[in-house]
């Protein structure tokens, strides 16, 4: 027989009958799914109210009240309660899914070291509808978690499981923060490398009413700075390499919060008075007020917006004040909502999010409407393409990688006919980037057109450039969506396969040989460069040329591959930043970034916009500075 083990579940609350009872019911339903585990559920009421201690004893909860405000006394008095071997969390206003726990014991039963394990979180609209796919995807472990922690990933309480020893290894949640304690109870947890993770679907993490927003964000933004400073500070020399890599962990914390308040301030600029607007700036210009400065000095949105509301208010269109719309929530324990399920979800119910959307059509792109897998298909294309028996076909993807590094090394590369030659003589790409697509379409990676196609899910479709398109498997995907779509490359044999392929299927695809062919001016909405600036040998004349083929306002995507070099994988190894001042001196204004891809928005530039990103790119990336700064740190590294 097989002793089940006590859990204690520490539920916060605060006046929220409906959401409670949704929460209470989806415990027990994951108890009685077969977890060989006793639960022990804690109630704690900030509200103090009959209705709650009610609720709690028809679900048969412990009810304990909590004199103190915010989640922290609630959790605290719950925790003060609880007699389980372990600790786990839900707020009152978030329902559990089934397949959650399991894991968890599982991981901490091979991990004894370990002091708590979290998993992911779909995140959901006030009606508990799926508007994501499960996240995070991988954190990393010990000091990488750490720094993602500390860089804007914010993992949900209640996807934890602690041991009951985590109270005397860390304590319980800091009742001076009113925002934030959660992260800060899990950083004390991650810093001391004792938080390990497992890629399971675990709740649904209810989004707020749109109209709390702007409350949250303004007190949230203030406690992310503090729990910033609280555990970055201490721990700098070890967690980054420079100081300017703490600031850019510092500004990706607070980034989110400054994107929402210049939204908000551009739609008072645009609709409302100058009280609104100042209003909306305070914000930005309190915990980021460089990056506020650049954005209003240099050609962008925000001043484009304030100039012309600047116009309209002297000549005494000074506007009315009114409440701006709500943008993008960034929650702290998910607001109240309407009832909107009868009962408790499996992970299998809500994977309808946009990016699962774009990623089962990823498959179905490369099956193209076959029963094959998508090795096979992609396999079986292959075969078409080139009459090359199928065996012999599997074997050219298995070893297409390391083939390709032998011809990159038998090739002299220092001139630009030299590298032409090279990428018209690389005939396995063909074979080793479709057997890629087609282990990312099997496997738990979200490749990165599908995170794209995701972003991009309520957009009108409009003209799509595949820049370096390869086999075309992305302008496909997008062409799938609704978008006009161009493929373009300067490789002979990838673009012969990508010609041969929209010709097989017989889709309405351009694909321009960039070798012979232009790009069109000011003809895209959109373009896309995945996997490509590595191979870039001018950066500087790419970018021109994309900008210049970009419409007004529209986006420029791209990733810049900085992997080390190795046997088979020798390409042109890019650094990020010089990549990246190329790109904001040519007239582009940086967007959120969408994990590794980097996102820009075609503005006008001016001269002074330009003076000033220079400046600022030649303090922060030339090879001085950076020794400088480098020495710097390694002195303070030693004393």
């Amino acid at each position: 027989m097989v002793l089940k083990r006590k859990i204690s579940v520490v539920v916060p609350t605060f006046d929220r009958l409906a959401t409670l009872r949704e929460a209470l019911a989806s415990i027990r339903d994951v108890e009685g799914s077969g977890v060989q585990a006793e639960f022990e559920i804690v109630v704690g009421d900030n509200g103090l109210k009959e209705e709650t201690q009610r609720l709690c004893l028809e679900y048969g909860a412990i009810y304990v009240p909590a004199h103190g405000r915010g989640a922290s006394y609630a959790r605290n008095a719950a925790m003060g309660a609880a007699s389980g071997d372990f600790i786990t969390f839900l707020d009152d206003d978030d329902v559990w899914l089934r397949g959650h726990i399991e894991p968890h014991l599982a991981y901490l039963d091979a991990h004894p070291d370990y002091d708590a394990v979290f998993g992911q979180a779909i995140y959901t609209d006030p009606e508990l509808n799926p508007a994501s796919a499960p996240w995070p995807e991988d954190p990393g472990s010990g000091d990488d978690l750490t720094r993602r922690m500390l860089s804007g990933l914010f993992p949900q309480i209640g996807t934890v499981v602690a041991r009951r020893s985590v109270i005397d290894s860390i304590g319980h949640f800091d009742t001076r923060l009113i925002g934030g304690q959660d992260l800060d109870w899990l950083l004390r947890l991650a810093t001391k490398n004792k938080l390990g993770f497992v890629p399971t679907p675990c709740i649904l993490f209810r989004g707020r009413a749109p109209e709390t927003y702007d409350a949250l964000n303004r007190m949230r933004v203030r406690f992310d700075r503090q729990i910033f400073l609280r555990h970055g500070m201490p721990n700098a020399l070890r967690l980054w390499k420079s100081p300017l890599d703490m600031i850019r962990a510092y500004h990706k914390t607070l980034f989110h919060f400054y994107r929402y308040f210049t939204n908000r301030a551009i739609w008072c600029a645009e609709n409302g008075s100058a009280g609104d607007v100042i209003r909306e700036l305070k914000v930005p210009a309190l915990y980021l007020p460089l990056l506020l400065a650049t954005e209003i000095l240099q050609q962008s949105p925000l001043r484009t917006a304030l100039l012309a509301a600047g116009r309209r208010w002297l000549k005494g269109g000074a506007g009315l004040p009114s409440r701006p719309p709500v943008g993008e929530a960034i929650d702290e324990t998910a607001g109240p909502g309407p009832k909107a399920v009868g009962g408790p979800l499996a992970a299998s119910e809500v994977s309808q999010t946009p990016e699962a959307k774009a990623r089962a059509l990823w498959s179905d792109v490369l099956t193209n409407g076959s029963m094959m897998t998508p090795t096979e298909a992609v396999l079986d294309e292959l075969h078409r393409y080139s009459g090359i028996p199928l065996a012999e076909v599997d074997e050219l993807v298995k070893t297409a990688a390391s083939k390709t590094g032998l011809k990159w090394d038998a090739r002299d590369r220092s001139t630009a006919q030299g590298l032409q030659e090279f990428y018209d003589r690389v005939d396995h790409w063909v074979y080793g980037t479709l057997g890629y697509h087609a282990r990312q379409a099997e496997g738990k990676n979200v490749p990165l057109p599908v995170q794209v196609a995701a972003m991009l899910h309520a957009r009108r479709p409009g003209t799509f450039l595949d820049f370096g398109a390869g086999v075309a498997t992305a302008g496909l995907l997008f062409d799938r969506l609704g978008w006009q779509v161009t493929c373009a490359d300067v490789s002979a044999p990838l673009l012969q396969f990508a010609k041969w392929r929209v010709k097989d299927r017989g889709l309405p695809i351009r694909v321009i040989d960039l070798h012979n062919e232009r790009l069109p001016e000011d003809a895209f909405d959109i373009i896309c460069a995945f996997n490509t600036m590595a191979h870039v040998r001018d950066t500087l004349q790419t970018f021109k040329d994309l900008r210049r083929a970009l419409r007004p306002g529209g986006l420029l995507i791209f990733d810049v591959d900085t992997r080390a070099k190795d046997a088979e994988m020798p390409w042109h190894a890019s650094k990020a930043s010089l990549v990246l001042r190329v790109v904001r001196r040519l007239g582009f204004a940086a967007e959120p970034q969408l994990g590794e891809l980097h996102i820009f928005k075609k503005i006008e530039s001016n001269l002074l916009a330009r003076g000033i990103v220079g400046a600022q790119d030649f303090l922060k990336n030339t090879d001085a500075a950076i020794w400088l700064r480098s020495q710097y740190w390694r002195r303070s590294r030693r004393t």
